[in-house]
C-alpha cells in the first residue's frame, strides 16, 4: 500500500542563464541513469539499471545527441545548446528492491511501461528507453524521450505543463495565469497516471499521500483498505472481461463454423439440384426410348403376324400349284406355268421376298416344288 510518485521534467545540453542552482544538463542525467562514478553519490551501492524498453543508456545518449545536433530552426540555423531537447519521467513504487519479483510489482512495471510509452508516442515523441533502478530504498523507473514531430526537437512539446504554459503565454496571459495553466495541466497529468496505472495495478496506490490531506493514521489505513478492495474489484472486473472476451471469441469461432457449414450445405444443395435436373433429363430420355422401343415392338409383332400369314399363304399356293400341275400340265403346260408363277408373285405377303414370274417358272420346270426357306423379318427402318 502507498501513494503514487510521478515526476516529469525536460533538460538541455547546456544550462541557460535563467536556470536555477539545481539545474542539470542532459549529460548529467544520462550519467546518473547509467550510474557513472561521480554522478550517483546518493546511492550507497550503485548497480546498472534494468532495461524495460528501448536501448541502453549509452545508446540513448548517443541517439539524443545526434537528433539534437541535426535539429534546425525554421531559418536553417542550428538550435541553441540550452534548448530543452530531453524529456524525462520518474515513477516510484513504495516497495523495496527485494520485492521486485512479486506479481503485483511486475504488474505495476508492465502497466507503467506500456502506459507511459503509449502516452509519449501519442504526443508525437519517441521513447529512447525505460529503465528500472533497484539500488535505492524504493523501486523507481526512468523514462527518457525526444520529440520527433518538431524540427527543433523541443522536449517542452511533450511536457503537458510547459506546453500549457506556452499556450497561455501565446494567449497574452500574465505570469500568474501562466502558472495556473501549468499547475492545472500537471494535475491533469498526475490524474492520467493515476487512472492508467495506480488505480488499476495490483499495488493499489493512492492519488495523494496522507500528509498533504491531513489524514489521521486510522483514516489513512481505512483509505488503504478501500483502495485494496477497489483494486480487487478491478482485478475481478478485468478477469470477468477477459472471460467475456474468451467466450465472445469462442462464440465468434462457433458462428464462423456455422456459417462455413451453412455455406457447405448450400453448395451441396446446389449440386443436388443440378444432379436432380440431370437425372430428370435422363429419365425423360429413357422414357422416350421406351416409347420408341414399344412402338418398334408393336411394329415387329404386326410384321411377324403378316409374315406368318404370308407363310401359310405360300404353303397353300404351293399345294394348289402342285395339284394344278398334276391335272393340267400335260394338256396346257405353258399356260399352267404362267398361271402358277403369276399366283406366287401376286400372293406372297409382305415380309417374304417374292420370286419374279421367270424365277417361279424355272422352279416349276426343274423341281415341281419350291425349296423351303426360312422366313426373314423385315429390317427396322
Amino acid at each position: 500500500m502507498g501513494y503514487q510518485f510521478a515526476h516529469t521534467e525536460t533538460y538541455a545540453r547546456r544550462i541557460s542563464r535563467l536556470g536555477g542552482r539545481g539545474a542539470r544538463t542532459t549529460r548529467q542525467i544520462f550519467a546518473e541513469l547509467a550510474r557513472e562514478p561521480g554522478h550517483c553519490e546518493h546511492v550507497r551501492m550503485p548497480s546498472c539499471p534494468v532495461v524495460l524498453h528501448g536501448m541502453s543508456p549509452a545508446q540513448a545518449e548517443a541517439e539524443h545527441d545526434r537528433l539534437a545536433a541535426e535539429a534546425r530552426k525554421p531559418a536553417g540555423r542550428r538550435i541553441r545548446a540550452d534548448t530543452r531537447t530531453l524529456y524525462t519521467e520518474v515513477h516510484s513504487l513504495p516497495r523495496p528492491p527485494s520485492e521486485v519479483d512479486r506479481p503485483e510489482v511486475q504488474d505495476w512495471l508492465r502497466r507503467i511501461t506500456a502506459s507511459r510509452v503509449a502516452a509519449v508516442e501519442a504526443r508525437g515523441g519517441e521513447v529512447l528507453g525505460v529503465w528500472l533502478h533497484v539500488d535505492e530504498p524504493h523501486l523507481h523507473v526512468h523514462l527518457l524521450g525526444v520529440s520527433l514531430g518538431d524540427l527543433q526537437c523541443r522536449a517542452d512539446l511533450l511536457h503537458d505543463g510547459r506546453r500549457a504554459q506556452a499556450e497561455a503565454r501565446a494567449r497574452g496571459e500574465d505570469r500568474r495565469g501562466q502558472t495556473r495553466a501549468y499547475c492545472a495541466a500537471m494535475r491533469a497529468w498526475q490524474d492520467e497516471v493515476y487512472r492508467s496505472v495506480s488505480a488499476v495495478c495490483d499495488c493499489s496506490l493512492a492519488r495523494i499521500g496522507p500528509r498533504r490531506r491531513r489524514l489521521t493514521r486510522a483514516g489513512w489505513h481505512a483509505e488503504q483498505r478501500a483502495l485494496g478492495a477497489m483494486a480487487e474489484g478491478l482485478r475481478r472486473a478485468e478477469a470477468a472481461l477477459a472471460e467475456a472476451d474468451r467466450r465472445c471469441g469462442a462464440a465468434d469461432a462457433a458462428q464462423a463454423d456455422a456459417e462455413r457449414l451453412l455455406a457447405e450445405v448450400e453448395r451441396q444443395r446446389v449440386l443436388l439440384g443440378r444432379a436432380a435436373g440431370k437425372l430428370a433429363a435422363r429419365e425423360a430420355a429413357l422414357g422416350e426410348r421406351e416409347n420408341c422401343l414399344g412402338m418398334r415392338a408393336e411394329q415387329a409383332a404386326a410384321k411377324e403376324g403378316r409374315l406368318r400369314r404370308s407363310s401359310e399363304l405360300v404353303a397353300s399356293v404351293l399345294r394348289a400349284t402342285r395339284q394344278v400341275l398334276r391335272d393340267h400340265l400335260i394338256e396346257h403346260p405353258d399356260e399352267a406355268v404362267r398361271c402358277v408363277a403369276r399366283g406366287l408373285h401376286e400372293g406372297v405377303a409382305a415380309g417374304l421376298r417374292a420370286p419374279s414370274p421367270e424365277d417361279a417358272a424355272e422352279i416349276i420346270r426343274t423341281g415341281w416344288q419350291v425349296p423351303r426357306t426360312e422366313p426373314t423379318l423385315p429390317r427396322s427402318p
